[in-house]
């Protein structure tokens, strides 16, 4: 903190009447923009359209700033100023939602009622037919009444049709704590594989235990990724191990000898993908050469298996196809936390591989690929490049609603910031962007009136 910033903060808060000159300090010396560039930005942000430089100056001058909280804080995030410097208290903004109708929904009970397991059956495969191409949270009502029915259900069934019951009712948890996991709700994620993984456990289901093992291992993932800037190194690796042990898990099962006509064991696609994981993962916590190497030649292995997945199938609940390996290796090409291990040009081939490959459809694949394209320009000190990537990765994980995109693309600003870069127009227009997502509240339409 600059000698400037301890004078003002030194100061008692009724005696800060000049903000103006705060504002100025942060638009000409911090971020080093014009006043029609800072114009442009709030202008755009507030009124949609820019306002002139000249009223910006006028705000310095005068210290006429916006009465409206809001609007006052739209600036201060603009600029980059800490709240208590600009007359306002600091709001914490908690990630992830107030508790959700999915988790008080999970509470309550309901009727028992026949059950049509083919149409149950039905119902599932459709869930997972459609779990690529829209938002989950419209299926979870669905999900959770058919649980509660197979819950209540289960006692008064016979033998053959309680397996049955035992099948569909895992496979839906499953689903469950899928949308759970979209929800960022990865202590629900947890709890919910955990009920997953007792049933297909009791009941040998070798198939739905690695579907649940899958899972688990990407929530550990995911929660690693909201460590912001993932500053908490040790928590992070110790997700990333973790992840690592479910994903080996998996190959486990699938190496072991079974006898001829065991039921339920893993398919092609879920062998494959498993080990795919397992390269993945192994390269973010890689430390030497011959760790990258191991998960290359881990995915020459994986590659073997495309064919075969494709053609006898398998799991619904992950995806494993050419435009998959693609990316997934595009991605382990610049996962090391060791820089000198990254090889982004490569990676870069390996994602636009992966980008001709994805359909149009898959539209939260495209959330992930424009984001790590933009991580594999900065890697390169392609700014600009990766600035409107991230812009692109952005959009649609907002209108997507995809909530872990945007946490880290938030990753991406926040490096941008940092580089030389940082201070240019097109990082404050993300930036703004950003601010428009994250802080919605800010934006109401009462505020867009003159």
């Amino acid at each position: 903190m600059g000698d400037f910033e301890h004078h003002i903060l030194a100061l008692d808060s009724e005696q800060v009447q000049d903000y103006g000159q705060v504002m100025r300090y942060y638009r000409k010396q911090v971020k080093h923009w014009t006043a029609e560039q800072l114009g442009e930005l709030y202008g755009n942000l507030i009124y949609r359209h820019p306002i002139s430089g000249r009223m910006i100056q006028l705000m310095e001058k005068n210290s006429s700033l916006p009465a409206d909280p809001k609007r006052r804080e739209i600036m201060a995030r603009l600029l980059g100023i800490p709240m208590a410097m600009f007359g306002l208290e600091t709001v914490a903004v908690l990630p992830g939602k107030s508790k959700s109708t999915l988790e008080r929904m999970l509470l309550d009970v309901s009727k028992h009622e026949n059950i049509d397991t083919r149409e149950y059956a039905v119902s599932l495969d459709t869930f997972w037919d459609n779990y690529y191409t829209n938002t989950a949270e419209i299926a979870s009502h669905d999900v959770i009444k058919r649980i509660r029915n197979i819950h209540n259900a289960l006692p008064y069934v016979s033998s053959i049709d309680k397996n049955i019951l035992m099948r569909l009712l895992c496979g839906f948890h499953i689903a469950l704590a899928n949308i759970a996991h979209d929800h960022r709700n990865y202590q629900l994620t947890m709890k919910l594989t955990d009920n997953a993984l007792t049933l297909a456990k009791e009941n040998s289901y070798y198939d739905l235990q690695a579907d649940v093992l899958a899972l688990r291992g990407h929530a550990y993932r995911s929660f690693a990724d909201t460590f912001p800037d993932q500053a908490n190194v040790k928590m992070v690796a110790r997700c990333y191990t973790a992840a690592l042990q479910d994903y080996t898990a998996i190959t486990v099962i699938d190496n072991r000898t079974w006898p001829t006509g065991t039921p339920y064991l893993i398919g092609p696609k879920m062998s494959g993908f498993a080990v795919m994981m397992v390269a993945l993962t192994q390269s973010l916590l890689s430390q030497e050469s011959m760790d990258i190497k191991s998960s290359l030649t881990l995915f020459d292995e994986v590659e073997k298996k495309l064919d075969v997945a494709r053609k006898e199938g398998g799991s619904r609940a992950i995806r494993f196809d050419i435009g998959d390996f693609h990316y997934d290796k595009a991605c382990m090409l610049i996962s090391s936390p060791v820089k000198s291990l990254r090889s982004p040009d490569a990676a870069l081939e390996e994602m636009s591989l992966a980008a001709d490959l994805t359909p149009s459809t898959f539209q939260n694949r495209y959330v992930g690929i424009y984001e790590r394209q933009a991580r594999m320009y900065i890697q390169k000190g392609y700014y600009p490049i990766a600035t409107a990537l991230a812009q692109n990765s952005l959009s649609l994980a907002n209108q997507l609603q995809e909530n872990l995109g945007i946490v880290r693309i938030e990753r991406l600003y926040n490096e941008l910031k940092a580089s030389s870069f940082g201070n240019s127009f097109e990082v404050a227009q993300l930036g703004a962007s950003l601010m428009k997502v994250q802080y919605p509240h800010l934006f109401d339409e009462s505020i867009y009136v003159l």
